[in-house]
């Protein structure tokens, strides 16, 4: 079974985003994954979980209930299959998700108001352990050092690179204006031989150098990781140039002890913009954003060389309209291990490939993103996202590519995918269950109000849309508030329960914030 963050470290693949409004959702510099929420802070702390067969009227009806078919809530999972928790006063979302061998659940997330680092631990049945943490409550809720400065996790991944890190948890996002790195051992304790002797050990922070306006600073924020087989940690996101109010696309790099690794890029550190890279195919832009990131090992010349590929979203030249202007569009590109484009990958020998859905009967002018990506067993590189189609709905869509960056035409026939919904929704995370059938969660807009909820789809190996799964492949998930928004912003398969897991955030009837999780029968 393939796990959503891969341990050969070296593909990182870039997720553009284009200047067509994907799905009404906004992007802030310090998330991975964001959709329109509503938050107020809450006025007290407390641990629901609730579950819900309501559903709207649209093509596909709800199938989130709880029952024994593919797609069908798992009723032994939280309650009722679904679990919501305010994990801080400030209101909190989960922003990623991993399961360990013996089926415990993580995840990582932050409170959003308050902008804390938070990490939880759960039963392999979805309530909270008591065991993980510093508290004996489950949560571990931290600052980076001494400054109090906001922080906030973006991105899982657990360690089973050697036996002394086996099990451990490694999270990544921003701590202050800087990345964020930190380990944890399987109990929630900082791992204090990750970045040892320091003043915080268990922790690290990158930090971009760029010129920025008298009294301002540059802002980065890690939006994925990847571990190396060698156990290193790779980031990848973005920082702001406050000199220009810009995004230039950010990695960063700590080595298996945690220390910064001196010799990826300048001093850990690799920052590029794509319109300055390829100029005359991507126009300058505030919009250039990683938001995945996987590790590719491809045998050249009789080695075995790490590639790392990113996949985000940029804004080009819309030279397939009249008149001009721009659009975005996802793009995925490869990075060499010292943090350098890779010649051999795309179509032009430049280590970068665009994405489009022309294939899939969408105009080559399309507006798309990516949001996620994850690699294969050979080596093929998977991106999620959405595209948006001639009634200006976005649809999720997925795509699949050889390691050498061409599109793989036996993946659904066109080597695209695109899930019709009948108003804007958007693939934000993806993984793979034990029968390599590609699992997806993310957001679909459900009433002419803007509600947003919880989806996840899955796909069948060769790229078709699994009908067996929900209803026609596709299941909507409405927590207990109709009104209010939901959303999955990572998912993960969990092979000792044989149940899919969806988390991210439920609003509760005021419009605030809980951490969320959905189980469902496989």
């Amino acid at each position: 079974m393939i796990q959503k963050k891969q341990v050969l470290f070296s593909l990182l693949l870039v997720s553009i985003s284009i200047s067509a409004a994907p799905i009404k959702t906004k992007t802030d510099t310090k998330d991975k994954k964001i959709t329109k929420a509503k938050h107020s802070k809450p006025k007290h702390s407390s641990d629901s979980n609730t579950d819900s067969t309501q559903g709207f009227e649209a093509v596909y009806t709800p199938t989130a209930q709880v029952g024994t078919s593919p797609g069908d809530l798992d009723g032994s999972f939280g309650r009722q299959g679904l679990k919501s928790s305010q994990l801080d006063l400030g209101g909190s979302s989960i922003y990623d998700i991993a399961v360990n061998t013996q089926g415990k659940i993580f995840t990582a997330g932050r409170s959003e108001n308050n902008e804390h680092f938070i990490v939880t631990g759960y039963t392999d049945n979805g309530q909270i352990d008591p065991e993980f943490g510093y508290n004996g409550n489950g949560t571990n809720i931290v600052i980076f050092g001494d400054t109090y400065e906001p922080c906030g996790a973006n991105a899982l991944a657990i360690d089973n690179t050697n036996p002394a890190n086996r099990g451990k948890l490694v999270v990544a996002g921003y701590s202050g204006n800087n990345f964020g790195v930190a380990r944890y051992l399987s109990n929630g304790e900082f791992d204090c031989t990750f970045n040892s002797g320091s003043s915080f050990p268990g922790r690290n922070t990158i930090v971009f150098g760029l010129p920025t306006k008298k009294g301002s600073t540059a802002k980065s924020s890690a939006h994925d990781l990847a571990v190396g087989s060698d156990g290193s940690v790779v980031m990848a996101g973005e920082t702001i140039n406050s000199a220009t109010g810009k995004k230039v696309l950010s990695l960063g790099k700590v080595r298996e002890d945690g220390k910064t690794e001196t010799s990826f890029g300048a001093n850990g550190t690799v920052m590029f913009s794509l319109s300055e890279r390829f100029p005359g195919i991507v126009t300058p832009t505030a919009i250039e954003t990683i938001e995945g990131i996987g590790t590719q090992t491809v045998t050249e010349a009789g080695r075995n060389i790490p590639y790392t590929v990113t996949a985000g979203t940029t804004e080009v030249f819309n030279t397939q309209q009249q008149g001009g202007g721009s659009r975005t569009q996802g793009y995925i590109a490869r990075f060499n291990p010292q943090g350098e484009f890779n010649a051999n990958f795309g179509p032009n020998g430049n280590g970068l490939v665009l994405v489009n859905y022309s294939a899939a009967g969408f105009s080559v002018a399309s507006p798309s993103s990516l949001h996620d990506t994850i690699i294969d067993s050979e080596n093929r590189i998977v991106v999620v996202g959405n595209v948006q189609d001639r009634d200006g709905f976005d649809v999720i869509s997925i795509a699949r590519y050889l390691s050498n960056g061409s599109p793989d035409t036996s993946f659904n026939g066109t080597g695209v995918q695109t899930v019709p919904f009948n108003r804007d929704a958007e693939g934000l995370s993806v993984a793979f269950d034990q029968l390599n059938r590609i699992l997806i969660t993310g957001v679909a807009t459900t009433d002419n109000n803007g509600t947003q909820e919880q989806v996840v789809v899955r796909l069948l190996p060769d790229g078709t849309i699994d009908r067996n799964f929900g209803t026609n492949g596709l299941v909507v998930t409405d927590f207990d508030n109709p009104s209010q928004n939901s959303a999955g912003r990572g998912i993960i398969f969990q092979p000792t329960k044989n149940r899919i897991i969806a988390a991210g955030y439920n609003n509760n009837a005021n419009g605030e914030p809980y951490s969320a999780l959905a189980g469902y029968r496989s």
